[in-house]
């Protein structure tokens, strides 16, 4: 090293850097194996935090419990119940009533009630688009009325009185929502006459479009207990916490304690060559010359393991099928490794400082 006319040139600092770096000096790939661990570490910790906070909302959504339904017999119109879903609020929106009752012949005692539904409420059962007209079968029911797994294929009919056609089979767990289509056989019809029910999900689950229900009763509801909204499943109760449990989150600071660890790693790193930096020093290189030479070749080193780690996070994100929230790991995963560089830089640049405020001397007595 050799300072130029009172600066320190830039090809020197390079050239410096490369060789520390090529040589084994600045402790590179030490230094950037610790750096990936971190980051890798951090950021899987964060990625399955916020992966079962994603997927305790999918339950929330899928079990029903951001659906709500308004009863009130044959008092719904079925046309402003699935206008719904042209608002920002809803997202899926059907209404329903009690139809006629239909014989079994394996359950010829016990008669099944049919419950004919708007085109928009099959979304809420789940299932693949129907290719042939008939009925939508529970699962429960298909189970008693065709042992031989016939409706699953959609393929043939149900041991049953005609004319009904089974065109498909929906699965309505046992998760604490309304049972009223455990046991059922549901018929499309289209949009006319009065219905008993509307059914809504809203888009944010924190939301509750309670007031959009009441706009599709046909008249006002006799008396105030009447035609009250509900919630379609409460076991998971009746607030959405997600994005609350999501803030407090007890990984939320792990981009925090990845720049300070990968900080005082670099300067843990520097203590190791404080003699080489004093020296420097007392050969009359700048100070702002060394700072720059090892927080350059901090960056290089920081960035590699960083760049690794954010490799295998992103990676396994994607081979585990995180669904939609991957691009959102994906970010939190970058904050993470942008704060370990970060923390490589302020730490060099600090941990140069430090070491050169005491001369050669003291770090060869305490070597």
């Amino acid at each position: 090293m050799s300072p130029t006319h009172g600066r320190y040139r830039a090809q020197s600092l390079l050239s410096e850097a490369w060789r520390n770096l090529a040589s084994g000096a600045s402790l590179a790939l030490v230094l950037a194996t610790c750096t990936a661990f971190t980051v890798l570490a951090l950021g899987e910790l964060e990625n399955q935090a916020v992966s079962a906070l994603d997927s305790k909302a999918r339950s929330y959504v899928d079990s029903g419990a951001s659906t709500y339904v308004l009863t009130s017999e044959a008092n719904i119109d079925p046309a402003a119940c699935e206008r719904l879903t042209e608002t920002t609020r809803v997202d899926i929106a059907g209404a329903l009533r009690r139809g006629q009752s239909v014989g079994l012949t394996t359950l010829p005692a016990a008669p099944v009630q049919v419950s004919e539904v708007t085109p928009g409420f099959i979304s809420f059962l789940q299932v693949p688009p129907i290719q042939r007209a008939g009925v939508l079968v529970s699962e429960g029911l298909a189970e008693e009325v065709m042992p031989d797994n016939a409706a699953r294929q959609n393929s043939a009919r149900p041991r049953q009185v005609p004319p009904l056609t089974v065109a498909g089979v929906y699965p309505w767990p046992e998760d604490g929502r309304s049972a009223d289509l455990q046991y059922a056989v549901v018929a499309p019809v289209p949009k006319t006459g009065r219905f008993d029910q509307c059914w809504a999900r809203s888009v944010d689950p924190a939301d509750k479009p309670l007031d959009l229900l009441l706009t599709t009763l046909v008249r006002p509801p006799d008396s105030p207990g009447d035609a009250v909204p509900a919630q379609l499943n409460r076991d998971l109760g009746e607030a959405f916490t997600a994005r609350t449990d999501f803030e407090t989150r007890g990984t939320r600071y792990a981009w925090m304690i990845a720049g300070i660890s990968v900080l005082l790693v670099a300067m843990t790193a520097l203590r190791r060559r404080a003699t080489e930096l004093t020296n420097a020093k007392d050969c009359g290189i700048p100070i702002g010359a060394i700072a720059t030479q090892m927080t350059l070749e901090a960056l290089i080193w920081a960035a590699l393991g960083s760049t690794i780690a954010l490799s295998a996070l992103t990676i396994a994100n994607f081979t585990h099928g995180k669904g939609d929230i991957v691009w959102d790991l994906l970010a939190l995963d970058t904050r993470v490794a942008v704060s370990a560089i970060s923390g490589a830089l302020v730490g060099s640049a600090l941990g140069v400082k430090l070491i050169l405020r005491k001369p050669t001397e003291h770090y060869l007595r305490t070597r």
